[in-house]
């Protein structure tokens, strides 16, 4: 007789592993409809002592996205898509990202009316109940013209969630410096600050800007560039509380160029861009090789300081995942990653509108690097797995935290590996920590205790944290299960 989890919580065990001093307890909560999409990207909140989790894709020419709600004891609360009435041609609503802002989630709505020229960005809470508000808590416009050239709005919340930034692109006009619009919101939505600018040296129509916001409002806008012969270089431009404005270069010295970055601000409100390198050779054989990775923070908010390191030996393929900080050490975490599109076979010549693209995946080691705050490399380590997956790879993504003193990363291995294994599954998930010395622990191995009906596996990197509980979600291809795990 199979349980009805949706209702409540089950709590389970430890389940060990090799590293025998270490113990973690699992709590299952409820079971909710999945979504799985190709390609899609994931955002997870707490917010409100609720926990959501956004599965988000691009179909019907706009994002949508897919909620999957859950109280703190577990309970199903939302499993449903986001829907808004989208009007029509010209006097248009769209849902263009998800954010978490104080105890509320919002969905943050773009309105191109051309009748009123104006393009109107604004907030709609999101309930538990998966719910979009209709009510519109305006938060910044600009001029609206023509659809393929409407500007671009951002929106991004500080760390402690207290603040929102929302920066808008204005619509490009030739031979002019890229102006832009920001404002400030505290947890209230209640507006703090705003500023209008000019970005020098920014003359071009396709920008790749992603922005971050510190605890104290100060607000980064990342922009990717390239240098004449096609590599990466990143310009950082610094909005101060009182709009004042300065601008990084970070770029490596030919012939080692940027391949992969990820940021973050700390908190002292500076901010943290790492990555990896690769070093540029007139003829490449085999797979794009990292040699090395850099470090980039603005130093007291007025300092360019930039490191670079070589790596103890090339890696292939490693690609930069997440930055995180624990006192006085900042983790790069990386992963030896290959994604390769499928070329559509000669039959689907002429029908490329509606061929579906297909990818190959291949997931192998992941990397932690350890950084000094000034941007010396402290250790590098590496932990084994390798995986090869067609179309759909999340699974094979890691999670990583900072808990009791320690990064902590969970990622599903082969079950093989290891004995005493009783998984009806070939993977299981498995967690390792490392200390702000370089200290790498034992695995702990999760085998009976999370194996459930129908083959659920464990998505590491479909997580929130509160605390020192880690909360996933297990899928199989109908069903998503939410668990909470902690380390003892």
């Amino acid at each position: 007789m199979r349980m009805n989890l949706s209702k409540g919580i089950v709590a389970l065990g430890l389940v060990l592993g090799f590293n025998a001093s270490a113990q973690v307890t699992t709590t299952l909560g409820g079971e909710s409809a999945t979504y799985m999409k190709k390609g899609a990207n994931h955002l997870n909140f707490n917010a409100g002592g609720n926990h959501y989790f956004f599965t988000s894709t691009f179909e019907q020419a706009m994002m949508q996205f897919y909620l999957e709600c859950f109280s703190a004891s577990g309970e199903v609360m939302a499993q449903n898509k986001l829907e808004i009435n989208v009007g029509v041609f010209n006097n248009s609503y769209s849902i263009s990202d998800v954010v978490a802002l104080g105890d509320n989630v919002y969905a943050m709505v773009e309105h191109l009316d051309k009748a009123a020229g104006k393009n109107t960005f604004s907030a709609r809470v999101v309930g538990s109940n998966g719910k979009v508000s209709t009510e519109d808590n305006a938060l910044l416009s600009m001029p609206f013209e023509k659809t393929m050239n409407s500007g671009i709005n951002h929106a991004a919340v500080s760390p402690n969630q207290s603040v929102l930034a929302v920066v808008g692109e204005l619509p490009f006009v030739k031979e002019e410096a890229a102006k832009v619009k920001i404002a400030l919101y505290d947890a209230n939505l209640k507006e703090t600050a705003s500023h209008d600018l000019s970005l020098p040296g920014v003359l071009t129509k396709n920008r790749n800007i992603d922005v971050y916001v510190a605890n104290d409002g100060t607000t980064y806008l990342t922009m990717r560039t390239f240098t004449k012969n096609g590599e990466i270089s990143l310009q950082v431009f610094q909005v101060n509380n009182d709009g004042t404005l300065k601008q990084y270069t970070v770029e490596t010295t030919a012939p080692t160029y940027i391949s992969s970055y990820t940021a973050t601000t700390t908190a002292t409100n500076e901010l943290i861009i790492a990555g990896t390198t690769y070093e540029r050779k007139t003829v490449t054989v085999g797979e794009k090789m990292a040699n090395g990775v850099f470090y980039f923070t603005n130093k007291g908010k007025v300092e360019n300081s930039f490191t670079y390191t070589e790596l103890d030996a090339p890696v292939e393929n490693l690609t930069a995942r997440k930055l995180l900080i624990n006192e006085t050490t900042v983790f790069l975490t990386a992963e030896i990653f290959k994604e390769e599109k499928i070329t559509p076979p000669a039959s689907a010549a002429g029908t490329a509108a509606s061929y579906e693209t297909n990818y190959n995946y291949t997931h192998k080691n992941d990397y932690i690097i350890g950084f000094e705050e000034t941007g010396a490399k402290k250790f590098e380590l590496n932990v084994a797995k390798e995986f090869t997956a067609r179309d759909f790879n999340r699974q094979y993504l890691a999670g990583y935290f900072v808990i009791n003193g320690k990064l902590t990363v969970v990622y599903n291995d082969a079950s093989r590996k290891y004995e005493q294994t009783t998984s009806n599954n070939s993977i299981v998930p498995v967690i390792v920590t490392v200390t702000n010395d370089g200290m790498l622990s034992s695995p702990i191995v999760l085998i009976d205790k999370l194996k459930l009906p129908y083959n659920y596996l464990l998505y590491p990197s479909v997580n929130t944290i509160s605390g020192d509980t880690m909360m996933f979600l297990m899928k199989n291809n109908d069903k998503s299960q939410f668990v909470t795990m902690k380390l003892n």
